[in-house]
Parts: structure tokens; C-alpha cells; sequence
């Protein structure tokens, strides 16, 4: 084989793994499996930690969550959303080694999700919106800058 068709079959094997992902993720209906309407969802305990990266904020959600549905839900928009005190929607960090943030069953779990936010957007409090309830989270403290 030559090094020219080595190549096209490489990029055509990373396009069509690229389109699966995507398929398999960003293709289901936000918020829920195929096959389940309107779950109740529960949080208990929601905490935010916060980590400076460059002119961004790295926050980690961490709760107890619960559902009423008996099917897996995604925690995701529009079940589930974290907003600025402005009311902006805080994007989600989706790393390729994090877990997929699925709830499997009625009986609570501890999960943690990751977002991202530029520090100009930080405000003193932040809003989580899970199953049309409204939880007030405090924004922690800014870490100091670590010295040499």
C-alpha cells in the first residue's frame, strides 16, 4: 500500500468513528433515553468547586441525584442546567475521559459534572435547574495563586 491511501483510509476510519460518537450521542433527545416522557428528578446536596484555568472557570457540580422514571435519564439540557446569576446557561465540559452523565435507576447515585465558563461570566451565586426545580448554589472563593 501506498502511503497516499494509507492516509485516505485513516482519515476515513477517524471521520467514520467521529460520526458514530455522534450518533450515539448528540443524536438522543436531551434529557432522556429513547422511550421515556417527563422523569421527576431529585438533587440532594448539590456542591461547586472552582478552579482557575487561564481566563476561565473550571466548576465541578457534585450531588446526589434521583429519579422518579424507571428508564435512564441524561443529565442535561433541558432537564438539567446550570445558570449564571445573569440567567446564561453554563456550557458543559464534555472531556473525553469523563463519564457519560446518565442516571441508570430510581435509586440515588453521587454524580459529578464539569463545566466551563469564562471569569468575566462568574458571578456570586449560580442557579441549578433539575427537573423544573431550582436550587440557589453559592460560588466558592477564587483559589489564590499558587507561589513557586
Amino acid at each position: 500500500m501506498s502511503s497516499r491511501s494509507i492516509a485516505a483510509a485513516t482519515a476515513a476510519g477517524i471521520l467514520c468513528l467521529g460520526l458514530a460518537w455522534w450518533l450515539q450521542h448528540a443524536a438522543k433527545p436531551a434529557g432522556t433515553v429513547p422511550g421515556q416522557v417527563g422523569p421527576g428528578l431529585l438533587v440532594k446536596d448539590p456542591q461547586l468547586s472552582l478552579s482557575k484555568v487561564g481566563s476561565h472557570a473550571h466548576l465541578v457540580l457534585t450531588a446526589e441525584f434521583s429519579q422518579t422514571g424507571s428508564s435512564p435519564v441524561r443529565l442535561e439540557p433541558p432537564l438539567l442546567s446550570l445558570l449564571t446569576a445573569q440567567g446564561i446557561a453554563v456550557p458543559r465540559y464534555l472531556g473525553p475521559l469523563l463519564p457519560e452523565p446518565v442516571l441508570a435507576k430510581q435509586a440515588p447515585a453521587r454524580i459529578t459534572l464539569h463545566y466551563w465558563l469564562p471569569l468575566a461570566d462568574l458571578g456570586a451565586g449560580m442557579t441549578l435547574e433539575a427537573g423544573g426545580k431550582r436550587y440557589s448554589l453559592k460560588v466558592p472563593e477564587m483559589p489564590a495563586p499558587s507561589s513557586p
